[in-house]
């Protein structure tokens, strides 16, 4: 579930538009941040540790205007952006489990989110970089490893 992307076109036919993404399957002890790199004009993937402002582990983020969770409730962030056959949908789709057992036949619980004001850094996994995004609006998807829960 969130090691896959999202695509809009499928919402109505696959629960939420998802189709795996082997790349985010297979990282299981890094995060991963995909940003849209203006400058490329393409997504760049990035593999590390992801930081929320002012929030370690178990502290709670406030990710939107109205969605505030504890970091380590966090699976993975989605950009969606708005869809015509469904209302309801908004920029981001937030995917949470505030659970410490996970049950395969209960939905995850997920919150829709217009922007994200938290701001996000990763520690880059191979150069040790730290990068800050600066433009939220760029992101378009976050994967939350399995080390945070």
């Amino acid at each position: 579930m969130i090691s896959s992307d999202i695509i809009p076109g499928l919402w109505s036919k696959i629960k939420h538009g998802r189709i795996l993404n082997i790349e985010k399957a297979i990282s299981f002890f890094t995060d991963i941040l995909i940003v849209h790199d203006d400058q490329l004009n393409a997504n760049r993937t990035i593999f590390g540790k992801i930081s929320f402002r002012t929030a370690n582990i178990g502290d709670p983020v406030d990710l939107c205007p109205d969605v505030r969770v504890d970091r380590s409730n966090i699976w993975k962030i989605a950009r969606v952006g708005k869809m015509a056959d469904f209302p309801e949908a908004d920029n981001f789709l937030v995917y949470i489990n505030e659970k410490t057992q996970v049950d395969p036949l209960e939905p995850i619980q997920t919150k829709w989110c217009n922007q994200l004001i938290s701001q996000i850094s990763i520690e880059d996994a191979l150069t040790g970089e730290t990068l800050t995004i600066e433009n939220n609006s760029n992101i378009i998807d976050i994967v939350m490893s399995e080390h945070t829960n």
